[in-house]
């Protein structure tokens, strides 16, 4: 590889472009992980507006699969 060829790659990687492209299966699973982030956030914040029986449902599901 010569000078010139080494400085292209080396201003083409520092300007962000190293020609590395992601696959359908790990942009899906980037985006399904964001959106699994986002509506655990939704529900941690709505937790006060649930009913009291609601709640205490909830609490069971949340033991049963955590081992509480």
């Amino acid at each position: 590889m010569n000078t010139s060829s080494k400085v292209n790659v080396a201003t083409r990687i520092a300007a962000g472009d190293d020609r590395m492209h992601y696959d359908g299966l790990a942009r899906a699973l980037h985006w399904l992980t964001a959106v699994l982030v986002l509506a655990l956030f939704g529900f941690a914040e709505l937790w006060g507006f649930a009913a009291r029986p609601t709640r205490e449902v909830m609490i069971m599901v949340h033991c049963r699969s955590a081992f509480c």
